[in-house]
């Protein structure tokens, strides 16, 4: 299971939906965690995309993902017209996950900060909103055995990198 969580702008759940897609033709699913807003809610559950209210405490979501996510979501809209701010502010789910130890994807457009920082530190798992494919061959490594130890968790990046 792939699971986005955090706060989210409407232009995201087209990004959001394909994750879904891809994740399922691979055998998986998206989970987003997010406030509710009925219509978002009713469009993402159109679209195969599970979803769940946050939890009442931040350390309860966090023992959630790790122990039921194969992945973690940061993504952005299609393009960064959608949110210019992704441009040059950087996404601080991705510096709160990396400490589970979970593959971490990105799914964002190239020109983003998130992007242009993943392309210096060669980090692992950058897809651009469209590539379908390129998620769900993520998903299918990830439902193999031994896909989380090792070098594809976020923690052992950081480590190799001593970031």
């Amino acid at each position: 299971m792939l699971i986005y969580a955090g706060n989210y702008w409407p232009p995201q759940l087209p990004t959001l939906a394909l994750i879904a897609q891809a994740a399922r033709s691979a055998g998986g699913s998206l989970l987003a965690v997010l406030k509710e807003n009925p219509e978002h809610v009713a469009y993402l559950r159109a679209h195969h995309v599970d979803w769940r209210a946050p939890w009442p405490r931040n350390t309860e979501a966090l023992d959630y993902y790790r122990e039921h996510a194969s992945a973690l979501v940061v993504s952005y809209a299609p393009t960064s017209d959608e949110m210019p701010w992704t441009r040059s502010s950087f996404p601080s789910k991705l510096i709160e996950y990396c400490h589970l130890g979970l593959p971490i994807v990105i799914v964002a457009a190239d020109d983003t900060a998130v992007v242009h920082w993943a392309g210096r530190e060669i980090f692992p798992d950058v897809f651009a909103p469209g590539d379908a494919a390129g998620i769900a061959g993520l998903c299918h490594a990830a439902a193999r055995p031994g896909f989380l130890p090792g070098a594809r968790g976020a923690l052992a990046f950081l480590r190799a990198r001593r970031i």
